[in-house]
């Protein structure tokens, strides 16, 4: 007797300032990596919420702003690793920082082929 599962994967190729960089693999059947992944709009959340709280008391200064911005950065670049594995955020975003807009790209896009994907998979089950 043999067991065959086959688990549903996607390829998701990345390009990166017009260059291809690489693939990212998404589960979209994989409940746990739903969770890991949707619960990172939490995490970005939170952590808007403490870089505008430093931003504040900075007294305006931009030097304080900017190491804010980065902390966010490295924070949420290592929060992408534990949800979709090591190295991913450096295939997203290259080796050093990241900006706002990227990570909006990249939340974005994600977001939008996990919907898609989800759809396709539900639809036989809902009424339309």
């Amino acid at each position: 007797m043999t067991l065959s599962i086959e688990t549903r994967t996607l390829q998701v190729p990345v390009v990166r300032d017009g260059q291809a960089v690489g693939t990212l693999t998404l589960r979209p059947d994989d409940t746990a990596f739903l969770e890991r992944f949707y619960a990172l709009g939490q995490k970005l959340a939170a952590r808007r919420g403490a870089l505008g709280q430093a931003g504040t008391g900075a007294g305006g200064a931009p030097e304080q702003a900017l190491a804010e911005l980065a902390r966010l950065c490295l924070g949420v670049r290592a929060d992408i690793d534990e949800a979709f594995g090591p190295g991913t955020s450096s295939l997203v975003f290259g080796e050093e920082g990241c900006s706002p807009s990227a990570l909006e790209q990249f939340f974005t896009g994600v977001a939008e082929v996990l919907k898609a994907e989800r759809q396709a998979l539900l639809g036989s089950y809902l009424d339309e």
